[in-house]
């Protein structure tokens, strides 16, 4: 299973594999994901977390929905 925002860049790789299109930084997305998992019964043994993203510069600095954002996608949705 395969999981990214672009799901046409994801069909071009070819690969036999599920593909589900979804923004992890979006807090609605994991569920979504674990919910078309167990729709098509998909159980994972192993997860490989190629999801991430930073943000540079001085913390009060920095734009705070970004930060957010970045903290979904690299904790929340891999905790979910």
């Amino acid at each position: 299973m395969l999981v990214a925002r672009g799901e046409a860049k994801l069909r071009e790789l070819g690969l036999p594999a599920t593909i589900i299109a979804a923004d992890l930084a979006d807090p609605a997305a994991p569920r979504r994901v674990v919910d078309e998992l167990r729709a098509k019964s998909i159980d994972v043994d192993v997860l490989v977390n190629n999801a991430g993203a930073g943000v540079a510069g001085a913390f009060v600095e920095t734009d705070l929905q970004k930060e957010l954002e970045m903290i979904q996608l690299n904790i929340v949705a891999l905790t979910q």
